[in-house]
Order: structure tokens, then sequence, then C-alpha cells
């Protein structure tokens, strides 16, 4: 709906933009009006607001009788985008979950459900809001950092470990590791199976030997996993989801998981790439759906806030540590 308001002696001779500055608190829903630079009121100013339906610059003086018009809902588009540009994170006190810090790093537990950095329209209530409070209260927050130290993310169902940088080197290495697949992860699943999905979770080993063996082999697949191969892509069924496919094709990437079914019907991944929903594209490749998962179930809908899906080893090599193992 557009703001029209006819100019009286009050704001005779103010600037245009000063008078948006002043008017927008009463007009448009955003707690992050106080981060309005000049710059960005003279961008608001020539492409939302029109006197005498016409366009005009900041530094234009109103008279009286003027009519100003425009549209408090793009402008809180601007401030949105505005906000996501500038990688502005607000800082909230929430408890965080950690398993342990170090002077350039930690390792929290995410919980389901939270979202791990905002974007537009979810400014506040995600992990990296709650991260950037924490370490501004200890006196410890890197600016420099980005997205408050997120070097990795999970869906907002999904829970499970994560490291987090403290320092921007710290950032750039660990961003590496990552993006080299060089960072062990281990996830486990309850899964609901669907036709010949249930050949797959019969096993005997329970969840504490899987682990076991696991870090005996030196963390790595053996025969008894399951090498599950392919390429991920948007499914053209569904734009929301991805799909594993067995043939390279046009902007499908390779992807390659390993699974292994435990005694009680749950099931452990591990991830050797990093694709968009690879875990559970992959599950549903093999007619397996993660339990809460109705993006990929059956009756495919919303994405579910909570899966039965957490990431339950995390390991990778850290300067002067070497490497690192957490559990859950």
């Amino acid at each position: 709906m557009q703001y029209r308001e006819l100019i009286d002696v009050t704001d005779k001779g103010k600037r245009v933009d000063l008078y948006l500055l002043e008017h927008l608190p009463k007009l448009v829903e955003n707690k992050y009006l106080d981060m309005l630079s000049r710059s960005f009121l003279s961008k608001a100013v020539v492409e939302c607001v029109q006197v005498n339906g016409d366009r005009v610059k900041k530094g234009k003086r109103l008279n009286i009788g003027d009519e100003v018009t425009f549209d408090p809902r793009v402008i809180t588009e601007m401030i949105d985008q505005s906000i996501l540009q500038k990688n502005y994170i607000v800082p909230e006190h929430v408890p965080l979950n950690i398993i342990e810090e170090a002077d350039d790093w930690l390792v929290i537990h995410k919980p389901k459900g939270v979202v791990v950095h905002p974007g537009v329209g979810n400014w506040e209530g995600t992990l990296a809001n709650s991260i950037k409070g924490y370490l501004e209260r200890k006196g410890e927050y890197d600016k420099s950092v980005d997205r408050a130290g997120v070097v990795h993310r999970f869906d907002k169902g999904v829970s499970g470990l994560m490291i987090i940088a403290k320092t921007r080197s710290m950032q750039v290495y660990l961003v590496k590791q990552f993006e080299a697949h060089n960072v062990v992860k281990v996830y486990r699943a309850k899964v609901e199976p669907m036709k010949s999905g249930m050949e797959l979770m019969r096993s005997k080993e329970s969840y504490s030997e899987a682990m076991e063996s696991f870090k005996l082999n030196s963390y790595g697949a053996t025969e008894e996993w399951i090498k599950v191969e392919g390429y991920i892509g948007r499914d053209v069924g569904n734009r929301r989801r991805m799909k594993l496919i067995s043939s390279p094709r046009g902007g499908y990437k390779y992807s390659l998981t390993y699974i292994k079914p435990l005694s009680d019907g749950t099931i452990l991944i591990k991830i050797e790439t990093g694709r968009m929903h690879q875990i559970r594209a992959t599950l549903k490749s093999l007619n397996l759906v993660i339990v809460g998962d109705t993006m990929y179930g059956a009756s495919s809908g919303q994405n579910h806030n909570e899966l039965e899906l957490e990431e339950v080893l995390l390991g990778l090599n850290l300067p002067q540590l070497g490497f690192r193992v957490w559990t859950v």
C-alpha cells in the first residue's frame, strides 16, 4: 500500500532523505532501522520516493503542499537485503551446548529446529545469533569473521556437532578443509523403510560396536558399509528437492555416501561429498526416508523442523593439534 502525505509547515524545508528517516519508524515494522546509513537512504529515495509524482534526489527540499509517496513494503525489502549483504547479525543471549572450546574455535551441538544463520525475513533465533551473543559477552567476538564464524551448515531440522571459527584466520582454514573434503562426518538416522528399503535394515551390530570398529579402522568405511554413489541435482518433479541419479547429467554433481545399518533399526551415514540434501536424496534413492522428513516422504509437503537425523561424529585436522574427533 502506498503511503501518501501532503507536506505542511512541520516538514517545510526538510531534505527528502531526512523526512524519510523520521517517518519510517512509524510506517515500517523493522527493528533494524537504526543501522540505516546515508547511502542507503539515498538509494531508497532514488528508487522508492516520489514528490508530486516525480522521482527526486536525496537533497530535494520539501515545500508546503508537496505530495510525498512511497511504498513501505518495498523499503522493508530493501532493508532486509541490505542487512543480508552487510552480514549483520543481532547478538542474542541463548545458551549454547558447547562440547569443547579453544582460543580460535569451539565445537557445539546444534539442536533440532534451529536455523544455522540469518537470512531474509529470518534475522533472529538462529545459531549464529547465539554464537555472536556468547562471544561478545566474553569479549572474544571477531568482527572480521563471516556469519559469526559458521563454516558448515545443517538444515533446520537436523541436529549434531558443528565446529565454529572464533577468528578470521581459523575460519579461512576450516572452510578450506570442508571444501577439500578433509573432514570426517558421520550421521545417525532413524528411518522409515519404504518397499525394498526394508532389506537394508538387516544388521546385528549395535551403535556402540559400529562406532568402535569405525574408530579402529581410522575412521574409514570398511566393506561392511554400503557404498552409494551417483550424481545429485534438482528433482524436476519437485524443485525443492534434490535427486540422486546413476549417470552424469548437466547440473548434477558427483556424490559419494556410505551407509551402515544397525541392529536397532537406525543407520549410520558417512558422507564423502557435501551436496545439498545429500543424505536425504541418497536415502530416497534406496526407498528410505528419515522419520519426520515430510519433504522426501511418500506424501511430500513442507520441510519439517525436526528430523531424526543427527551428526554424531566430526573429525578434522587442526593446526598444532593434529587430527581431532568429537562424538555424541
